[in-house]
């Protein structure tokens, strides 16, 4: 090898240390993790509560194809709760009618066997509020509306792989539980209380291009440099006048 001759000609011409071979092998560069791909958004709303049937699904990666190694997985999402309805008094007398909604669950699970998450902090109300219904009257509630972003990341071997592949896809699916009261004093009290969940998610993959690690050997022009100064180093001892020897 070129490596091995040369470390024999720098030997003899007495230069070995001004130049190590060790110096002639550069180590491959370390890749930083970047972002590789991000997915369009998928959005849907519809009324809760929400069973499964509603899906947010996603083509899988193929890190083969785009030649990646993806090392993390990050799920963005973004949920909105607006709640609103009517309360009817069926009564000759006007009532004071108390309306409370109150969100026990909302959870995400998926298709692809990952852990549930939570989305919102639970139990909290989304209406607690008391209103003055006329005899006979139907009134609108006020509109109350409350939304969260949460970010999810997956980095460990195991989740990653069940996002990656040539074909087939991966859903996200939100559960909800939301329980609703309306009371009065007195009764005869009818409602129309609703509640629409709107969610956007997205999806991003980070990592790095796979990269061929080869061994990097010293251009034609260092070689031969190199070689030419060992030549030079080796004539010029080979050169020196011989001392005579006493008689």
């Amino acid at each position: 090898m070129l490596t091995k001759s040369l470390s024999r000609v720098l030997k003899v011409a007495g230069v070995t240390a001004m130049v190590p071979l060790a110096t002639l092998v550069l180590a491959p560069k370390a890749h930083a993790s970047t972002l590789l791909s991000t997915t369009p958004e998928v959005i849907f709303s519809d009324f809760t509560d929400l069973d499964g049937t509603d899906k947010l699904t996603f083509n899988k990666y193929d890190s083969e194809k785009e030649e990646t190694i993806i090392d993390k997985i990050v799920l963005s999402l973004k949920a909105e709760l607006t709640t609103e309805g009517t309360v009817t008094n069926k009564t000759r007398s006007s009532r004071s009618v108390t309306v409370k909604s109150e969100l026990k669950q909302f959870d995400i699970q998926t298709d692809i066997g990952l852990d549930p998450f939570a989305v919102f902090s639970t139990p909290q109300f989304l209406i607690n509020k008391s209103y003055s219904v006329g005899a006979n009257k139907t009134i609108d509630i006020d509109t109350f509306t409350t939304s969260t972003t949460i970010t999810k990341e997956f980095t460990s071997i195991a989740e990653i792989s069940k996002f990656l592949g040539k074909t087939g896809t991966y859903s996200f699916l939100p559960f909800t539980n939301i329980e609703t009261n309306v009371s009065a004093n007195g009764g005869n009290v009818s409602s129309d209380i609703s509640t629409l969940a709107k969610i956007t998610a997205q999806v991003q993959y980070y990592g790095e291009k796979k990269v061929s690690v080869r061994r990097r050997v010293p251009e034609a022009s260092t070689t031969f440099g190199i070689l030419a100064l060992a030549g030079v180093m080796l004539v010029s001892q080979t050169s020196k006048p011989q001392k005579k020897l006493a008689v």
